[in-house]
């Protein structure tokens, strides 16, 4: 899991750290990399996309509150 603190978001941080953890993968010979992201999280889907990620499926979670 990455972030990037609200106030230093739009700056590119978050695709530096996401292309050196890619780099780190790719030395240790990993091949195929999934990954998980909120439907909402329009920023992170974006970013995703633009290091060559692809939608490949979709899982719904279900919530509720007993309270």
């Amino acid at each position: 899991m990455i972030g990037v603190d609200p106030k230093y978001q739009g700056r590119g941080f978050g695709k530096q750290l996401l292309l050196a953890g890619l780099s780190y993968l790719k030395k240790k010979g990993v091949h195929m990399i999934d990954l998980t992201v909120d439907s909402e999280n329009s920023a992170a889907i974006a970013l995703y996309k633009s290091v060559g990620f692809r939608h490949r499926t979709s899982t719904l979670w279900y919530k509720m509150s007993l309270i």
